[in-house]
């Protein structure tokens, strides 16, 4: 995994379902996880105990929302982080302004996620 480029969200499956216990799917699961901590800019309004007294198909549409929500949060994050880094010697490139509040979200953001994906994985992966 370190040889490879993770810049695309979408290759996280790819990368961690082949180490998870049989029965577990990242996103699927781990959005539960991502859910409790009630961050709304992370996973959308619904609640985790909104999203659990659900059933059926609303339960599903509700953590498909919240996987999406995630998804393109920090897809969003991660595009910005690669623009920056990657444009900033390009004048005819015109870079996205961040304040600095809109800074400190995006890493609390990150190390949300990053840690949360950690515990996940270390709780449901192969032994």
């Amino acid at each position: 995994m370190e040889m490879d480029s993770m810049l695309s969200i979408s290759r996280l499956d790819d990368v961690f379902n082949p180490i998870l216990a049989s029965g577990h799917k990242l996103w699927a699961d781990f959005i539960v996880a991502m859910v409790a901590h009630g961050r709304v800019r992370l996973t959308g309004p619904k609640t985790a105990a909104e999203v659990a007294a659900l059933s059926g198909e609303d339960k599903e549409k509700a953590t498909k929302k919240a996987i999406d929500v995630l998804q393109k949060r920090i897809g969003c994050i991660v595009k910005t982080r690669h623009d920056w880094i990657h444009n900033c010697g390009r004048p005819k490139t015109v870079i996205q302004k961040c304040s600095y509040g809109e800074a400190c979200c995006r890493v609390r953001d990150v190390k949300l996620f990053v840690v949360t994906l950690d515990n996940f994985i270390e709780t449901h992966r192969l032994a």
